[in-house]
């Protein structure tokens, strides 16, 4: 067996794990049936660092036309913000002097400070969203009634600029795939978006600090919960970066995350993510063989997992809603998006930061 076979064999439980994945996709979620007259708080949490008040006006727009009730708590450290103003909404003003956290977790802490000196542990839930995020119908409707510990959901994305951008997130709907099958038994799904969170569980961790604060985060919730998770399939819509300078600076941050992870984390799980980075950068070495050795034989059940990686692109982009001759033309060009993907990998290796980067999505572009 050649080396480039060798390394494609750490590929395999990825496949296999996609396919599950997939497979599983046939078994409806469960939505809760709610006890009657169960009494509770409901909010949904928008945390921004100085988002326009035309993104902000959207976001709130779309909430309020499913529910008119539900409160709707804003938090940001812009000191003087303009405001949307409406019923039931509130900004959280994080001060100057505020030291529990840092970056994204300063204001999540700073927030979940000031509901628990105001609501009850145990009867509040918080759906939480960034400021470009558009909710659904189905998911207010849900959030009426879910009464568990804690539900993750996926996230759809419109075309913000970029083709190439919008076709590279494509692989983001196939870990929500792998999410829910997670979720659905009990285990963490790391979104920071689309997640409906008890106060006391909340309370119980904090928000921790770092790049990937919600992976930090829900690595220890699990920890200290165990299998607490449940999974709903109603989305939130977001938008994918508008060109690739922006997509190579998310990345980097989740990249970067990632590893904060592996050391910070004490949990076994971590070692799942760094094996999923393993097969990144093993998937990129046996490409650059293939480039330096044109008449390399590929073994068929190595074509078997390039297919798979095809699957999971494609599963994506009929998710997102890509026009159907796009995803025929982006299943052609798939390894080279898979190429451009790992790029983002070594540029988070080579120019490392620490500075929590906000990247400027639709609402922003038009002010």
């Amino acid at each position: 067996m050649d080396l480039a076979s060798l390394l494609l064999l750490a590929v395999v439980p990825v496949s296999i794990e996609f396919i599950v994945a997939l497979l599983y996709l046939l078994v409806p979620s469960r939505p809760p049936n709610s006890p009657k007259h169960f009494n509770r708080h409901r909010i949904v949490q928008i945390t921004t660092r100085d988002a326009p008040p035309e993104l902000l006006r959207r976001t709130i727009s779309e909430i309020r036309k499913y529910d008119q009730d539900v409160l709707i708590f804003v938090v940001t450290d812009n000191q003087n913000p303009v405001r949307v103003e409406g019923k039931n909404i509130k900004y959280l003003i994080v001060p100057p002097d505020y030291k529990n956290g840092k970056a994204k977790a300063r204001a999540l802490n700073y927030a979940l400070e000031w509901k628990m000196q105001h609501f009850p542990l145990d009867r509040t839930y918080t759906l939480f969203i960034d400021e470009e995020n558009l909710v659904s119908e189905r998911l207010m409707e849900y959030l009426k009634h879910f009464h568990g510990l804690i539900s993750v959901g996926p996230s759809l994305f419109h075309r913000s600029g970029s083709v190439l951008a919008w076709l590279m997130d494509g692989s983001r709907n196939a870990s929500d795939a792998v999410f829910r099958l997670l979720a659905s038994h009990g285990l963490p799904a790391w979104h920071g978006e689309n997640v409906i969170m008890r106060l006391d569980v909340e309370a119980a961790v904090g928000w921790r600090s770092g790049l990937a604060e919600d992976l930090l985060t829900h690595l220890a919730i699990f920890e200290r919960f165990g299998r607490i998770y449940s999974w709903h399939d109603y989305p939130v819509y977001s938008f994918s970066p508008m060109d690739l300078k922006d997509l190579f600076r998310q990345r980097r941050r989740w990249h970067l995350g990632l590893f904060e992870a592996l050391f910070k984390s004490k949990h076994p799980l971590r070692f799942y993510f760094g094996y999923k980075v393993l097969v990144w950068l093993l998937v990129s070495l046996v490409i650059l063989i293939g480039l330096l050795h044109p008449g390399l034989t590929i073994p068929a059940w190595a074509k078997v997992l390039a297919l798979v990686g095809v699957a999971m692109y494609v599963y994506g982009w009929v998710r997102n809603g890509v026009p159907a001759p796009l995803v025929f033309v982006g299943a052609i060009v798939q390894p080279i998006l898979f190429v451009v993907e790992t790029l983002t990998l070594y540029y988070a290796i080579v120019a490392p930061t620490k500075q929590f980067e906000i990247i400027k999505k639709p609402g922003y572009a038009k002010i």
